[in-house]
């Protein structure tokens, strides 16, 4: 088989705890899996650029500092890079695959294909399959594809002679340069004389967030002009694409992420950044953008944010409850969704012993200073006094195992909760 090199290219500012845990934590499987490492620096600081070189050496790390005239095609141009590659993937600092998951992508990266999208969301029907036409790829996988960590894309076909003047020029003048990538794949993918890409759907669990990922006053005031303007543009501006192909493809983002139902709405009433305001400035647009009627939505800008935050007060009420009702608590689940529970715990004063899982990665032996344990080692140990608390995204495997090894009212599951608290504790991602 083939042996292709890949570089995982990361635009970071003003993150550089992130940037370590990525270091710790996940780098050693891309490397093992034969990928190179590029961070791109924007910080004000000196602090990433020293994390980078205390975790670089003998490994094929590499650290850049972002030119005042930095743009996104600086990076696909090659900037900085120490040796020619067969794919490069546009990498954000806070996204995370599993090791399982990484071994795959990069069994699945071929010279034949010019981009390779990894799908490892798990809100879309689309599944693993190759594409031929770009049209077809647009309207299915678009909304996908602008995501950074979803795509590698093939230096040879589809950036190697780029007229980069060409597109410097022409979308200088859009609104914001967030996804000034996603024109360059989608105009570049029309211009082959012959196309193939592979969309490859990941298993559930093998995609997730750094734990320290949080959101911000810049994310909220940002979030509408992102997808209602910047979006929408981004597609409406692409050459080669029918009316029809660049309608499926916006409405799809909002289908399957931001805009998909009623709730969300109200989600984004609760956080502060969604109003009656937010209705009427998009208002000849949030039909493109989502499927939630207009009447609906000036109705939901109405809801009072106070009874919204009262709505929530029952679930936690529930888990302290479950939680003083045993002399021993443990956390299922230690990464994303076990911090929001451990900092809760923290913060209300709630004794807890530790996380376990149902495996653990190599070397890691505490997470948030306690220590994490394999269910296998301390079943043995449950009986009454013990309560587990689970706090892990894809639970079905999980509650059945618990169904099978304990009484059901020892351990405690709330579909919602983990996700308010990391809304609570200001987390980007809460109760989405």
């Amino acid at each position: 088989m083939e042996k292709v090199s890949a570089a995982l290219c990361i635009p970071t500012s003003e993150r550089s705890d992130m940037v370590e845990e990525f270091l710790v934590e996940s780098s050693g499987y891309y490397l093992e899996a034969g990928m190179d490492i590029y961070f791109y620096d924007g910080s004000g600081d000196t602090k990433t650029e020293e994390i980078v070189h205390k975790y670089q050496e003998g490994r094929r790390i590499f650290y850049i500092k972002r030119p005042a005239e930095y743009n996104i095609y600086m990076i696909l141009q090659g900037f900085g890079f120490q040796r020619e590659y067969d794919f490069i993937c546009l990498f954000g600092d806070a996204v995370r695959y599993t090791k399982e998951a990484v071994e795959t992508i990069v069994s699945n990266l071929k010279l034949e294909y010019d981009m390779v999208c990894i799908d490892g969301s798990g809100l879309s029907k689309t599944g693993t399959r190759t594409f031929s036409e770009p049209r077809e790829f647009m309207r299915e996988c678009a909304w996908r594809v602008d995501y950074l960590g979803a795509t590698f894309i093939n230096w040879h076909t589809m950036l190697k002679d780029v007229d980069w003047n060409y597109y410097d020029e022409k979308y200088r003048k859009m609104q914001s340069n967030v996804l000034h990538h996603s024109v360059l794949y989608w105009t570049r993918a029309r211009e082959l004389s012959h196309f193939c890409a592979l969309n490859f759907a990941l298993e559930k669990g093998q995609e997730d967030w750094s734990p320290l990922k949080k959101s911000s006053v810049w994310y909220q005031y940002y979030f509408f002009r992102l997808w209602c303007e910047i979006w929408v543009e981004t597609i409406e501006c692409l050459p080669g694409y029918s009316e029809e192909d660049k309608q499926n493809a916006i409405l799809k983002m909002g289908e399957l992420c931001y805009m998909k139902n009623a709730k969300q709405f109200l989600v984004y009433r609760r956080q502060g950044f969604y109003s009656f305001r937010s209705v009427m400035k998009y208002w000849h647009v949030w039909k493109k953008v989502t499927c939630v009627p207009r009447w609906k939505l000036c109705l939901l800008s109405w809801a009072p944010r106070p009874c919204l935050d009262a709505v929530k007060v029952p679930m936690k009420t529930r888990l302290e409850r479950f939680c003083r009702s045993h002399s021993r608590v443990i956390i299922y689940g230690a990464a994303f969704w076990g911090k929001a529970y451990a900092e809760y715990f923290e913060q209300r004063g709630i004794p807890y012993d530790g996380f376990c899982s149902t495996k653990r990665k190599p070397g890691k032996y505490e997470f948030c200073g306690r220590p994490i344990y394999i269910f296998e080692e301390i079943k043995q140990e449950l009986d009454e006094n013990v309560g587990i608390v689970v706090a892990i995204k894809h639970v079905q495997d999980v509650i059945a195992m618990l169904q099978r090894e304990m009484d059901p009212s020892h351990f405690f599951y709330d579909p919602d909760l983990g996700k308010e608290l990391r809304f609570q504790l200001g987390y980007q991602n809460g109760i989405l």
